[in-house]
């Protein structure tokens, strides 16, 4: 008997799969440890008003809000809403 994995939606386009190995990657240098990191990509975001892995998978101007926020935080900042 074999077992397979059945997908219950889409594969991800190949842009999909590019912005969430730079989300990923981006944030793996900002947290430097998977807890932060699947907490961070994975939890809504107020700011974001979104989880910021679904928001930066879903377009290049969502990954560079993501980019955004991660930069904030590693000064120490909070973004204007305006700039999210």
């Amino acid at each position: 008997m074999h077992f397979r994995k059945t997908r219950k939606g889409p594969l991800p386009t190949a842009d999909q799969s590019r912005r969430q190995s730079q989300i990923t990657q981006y944030a793996w240098r900002h947290f430097g440890a998977p807890g932060p990191v699947i907490a961070f990509l994975n939890t809504r975001h107020d700011g974001l008003e979104a989880q910021p892995l679904h928001l930066a998978i879903e377009s290049d101007e969502g990954l560079k809000r993501v980019q955004l926020v991660l930069d904030d935080l590693a000064v120490g900042n909070v973004p204007p809403a305006s700039q999210l």
